[in-house]
């Protein structure tokens, strides 16, 4: 017996536009937001930096290869979510990590996290950020 694969039915969706953010990428602002850091179980350091309302959804923003925390950060103060931006090991002020896997960057996230007193947080990754967000 050969199962029959029938056309699904047309779904009535709609769709929402896809809004810019408010503002664009701001090196000035960049700066302005001091990079903190979190000396982690193993020793090493994690640098880090946050954005807007602790009170608001956490979201986990893992950079891609040759940046930093400091390249998400966006012209005005965030008001929607709380941003948490993380500088992957062996990138600006975070130490590097001779044993690097997505799981320990994992850990590293979940460490900031507790240090933090986030319980849940939405997470993203640009370029090869993607696979450490995959991991966390």
């Amino acid at each position: 017996m050969s199962a029959t694969i029938s056309p699904a039915e047309p779904k009535d969706e709609t769709f929402e536009p896809v809004v810019p953010p408010k503002y664009p990428f701001s090196k000035a602002r960049a700066a302005a937001i001091a990079p903190q850091t979190l000396k982690l179980a193993d020793g090493r350091n994690l640098e880090y930096r946050v954005d807007g309302d602790a009170t608001k959804p956490a979201v986990v923003f893992v950079h891609g290869q040759h940046s930093t925390s400091a390249s998400v950060i966006m012209g005005g103060p965030r008001d929607d979510v709380f941003l948490v931006m993380p500088t992957r090991s062996g990138y600006g002020g975070s130490t590097p990590n001779k044993a690097l896997t997505y799981a320990s960057i994992a850990d590293d996230v979940r460490q900031l996290l507790d240090h933090l007193k986030i319980e849940r947080a939405h997470v993203i990754g640009a370029s090869s950020g993607g696979p450490c967000a995959l991991a966390i």
